[in-house]
């Protein structure tokens, strides 16, 4: 399992396999940001078979190994979103996750991403790579390849789910293949949840573009009437 984890960090760095030790680190500029973390998680999932939420914020490899193989797949973390937990700020409750209690907050809030396309993969096949399908919906999928620049609205989407996450902390814990970005018939785009593999409407405004270099998105939530 070790060997199988080193070689996951040595291909995404781009390092010799030899130098990755328990010192070797994970805070490369190279592997800044929730983008490249999870493509991190995605391969680890892909090759080991593990889930595990250190991904994001271990510094060295070290730190990593003792988290990934200190957990089974899918030990810390249900199948379902329906069981995620989230704190709030300056509280000691713990909130379940539910839609009708995103709106028991009056205050206006916003999130905001960017994304350089070019750091989204190109591969041979989104609907087998690891990252794609951890990270996005069939839904997403099938639109993104029907257009011109598949990665240009790959990089939309997961800046609008970024945005989202930022805007609400209740969507942070989330899968993003369980948030989704839709627009049909020439409409805004709306995001929706997946619970238990059904979709429900988020009530948050969201405005997305892109170019070839680069997407942006930003989120804001409705104030309560």
């Amino acid at each position: 399992m070790d060997d199988k984890l080193k070689q996951v960090v040595a291909e995404l760095f781009e390092a010799d396999l030899n130098k990755v030790n328990a010192d070797f680190l994970l805070s490369t500029r190279r592997m800044q940001g929730s983008l490249a973390r999870a493509k991190l998680d995605a391969a680890i999932r892909h090759r080991l078979g593990v889930k595990c939420r250190a991904v994001y914020s271990a510094k060295t490899y070290g730190e990593l190994k003792k988290a990934v193989l200190g957990e089974s797949s899918g030990s810390d973390e249900a199948d379902s979103s329906a069981s995620i937990v989230a704190t709030v700020t300056n509280t000691d409750v713990s909130v379940p996750f539910s839609e009708n209690s995103i709106g028991s907050a009056t205050a206006l809030s916003c999130g905001i991403d960017v994304e350089m396309v070019e750091n989204f993969p190109e591969v041979d096949d989104y609907w087998k790579d690891s990252f794609y399908t951890n990270s996005f919906s069939s839904v997403e999928i099938a639109y993104c390849l029907l257009q011109e620049n598949p990665r240009m609205h790959f990089a939309a989407r997961w800046c609008a789910k970024e945005a989202l996450k930022k805007c609400h902390q209740l969507y942070l814990p989330e899968e993003m293949k369980n948030i989704e970005l839709v627009s049909e018939d020439g409409a805004p785009p709306i995001f929706r949840h997946y619970q238990s593999g059904i979709p429900t409407p988020i009530p948050f405004a969201v405005s997305i573009s892109h170019t070839p270099l680069m997407a942006v998105a930003m989120v804001v939530k409705h104030v309560n009437a």
